[in-house]
């Protein structure tokens, strides 16, 4: 159980990555056009990226709101078939009336956030490349009183050059790193799947009692990774002794592209550690050793 990985929909990820390559493409050819012309109009052109990127908004919110409750659905249900394994008796409803919309609501949300500050990222850095290429139209009309054939093409070049070599980008990280339109969006998506897959587990794990997860193993070459994988850790805080989700995912856990999942701790830990004799909630668990 331990090792149950998150499972990612790759088909359902791949058309998102489609729709964003299809709304790139135009973006792209909308300021290489604009850029090519005789006199660069920024704001109608800035107008059309902004009309464009309104409409990917759109695609996308339609996409996370269908897609992203399936991956907290997932690990509700995988908490529940593992605690049954455990041996837990699960409480109350099992199914979608136990199910709370309101962390559902909240991951939907942050993730539409998280792609629309992208798309903010974007529209700001293709106002900065038009800029600048309207600067170097102007330095050449100012240095020989006009645009010549070459000057511009020079411009033109210049831009499409930029735009093989970095793409738009979407943000630029703590790190310092610039995350380029297409692989920003693969990112995102891959995490917050993998977030709100964890986040069912835990948000069902909690409503029957339970506390304790491990982290899954993939041998990982991440190093923050490496030091936490196989390690039990306390979902609310709650249970002494061990170290929490929040603690871990603070450390560097959880990172972007992160696939790690937490599950309940298998049967010789929960044996080993008598967990599941005395779920967090248990006030006399420290009174019986006495």
């Amino acid at each position: 159980m331990a090792n149950r990985p998150v499972k990612l929909r790759q088909g359902r990820i791949d058309e998102l990555i489609g729709i964003y390559t299809g709304a790139y493409e135009d973006l792209v050819k909308t300021i290489v056009t604009s850029t090519e012309a005789g006199k660069i109009n920024k704001a109608r052109t800035m107008a059309t990226i902004r009309a464009q990127l309104t409409d990917l908004g759109v695609n996308v919110d339609k996409w996370v709101k269908k897609e992203i409750p399936q991956y907290y659905l997932d690990g509700a249900n995988n908490a529940i078939q593992d605690l049954k394994k455990l041996g837990v008796d699960i409480s109350g409803p099992t199914g979608l009336v136990a199910i709370n919309k309101e962390a559902i609501a909240a991951l939907t949300d942050s993730v539409s956030l998280a792609f629309a500050e992208g798309l903010t990222g974007i529209s700001r850095n293709a106002q900065m490349i038009l800029s600048d290429a309207l600067k170097q139209q102007l330095n050449f009309i100012i240095a020989d009183g006009k645009l010549k054939g070459e000057a511009l093409k020079t411009v033109s070049e210049g831009v499409k050059q930029k735009l093989q070599d970095s793409g738009l980008i979407a943000i630029k990280d703590r790190a310092g790193r610039d995350w380029s339109f297409d692989r920003y969006a693969e990112m995102l998506v891959r995490t917050k799947a993998v977030e709100a897959r964890n986040a069912g587990m835990a948000d069902k794990m909690l409503q029957n009692g339970y506390d304790l997860v491990e982290v899954s193993n993939s041998n990982s070459d991440h190093d923050v990774c490496a030091r936490w994988e196989g390690e039990i850790l306390s979902v609310s805080g709650n249970t002494p002794g061990y170290p929490t989700v929040s603690e871990a995912e603070a450390d560097g856990l959880f990172h972007p592209n992160c696939t790690h999942a937490i599950n309940p701790i298998n049967l010789e830990l929960a044996e080993k550690t008598q967990a599941y004799d005395n779920p967090y909630n248990y006030d006399g668990a420290e009174d019986d050793d006495e």
